[in-house]
């Protein structure tokens, strides 16, 4: 059954990582208060990442959906 063994391997290897990254996490934050807070902050961090890029684009996004609009109106000389 070299089938089950080589998936018993992974399943093994999987585990075994995880709980490493479990561990790291529980490492880095277990001395810290707000931990929830944290990784909150993190989340929001990378939200106003993608809002600030949108702000900067917007006059060409804006642009480009006009366009496409305007692609799915009928023209008026082909009536």
């Amino acid at each position: 059954m070299p089938e089950f063994r080589y998936a018993r391997s992974r399943i093994v290897d999987s585990i075994r990582y995880l709980s490493e990254e479990m561990k790291e996490f529980q490492d880095d934050y277990a001395e810290r208060s707000l931990q929830r807070n944290r990784l909150a902050h993190r989340y929001l961090n990378f939200r106003w990442q993608t809002i600030r890029a949108f702000s900067e684009k917007r006059e060409l996004i804006a642009r480009v959906a006009d366009l496409l609009l305007r692609k799915d109106e009928p023209d008026p000389a082909k009536r």
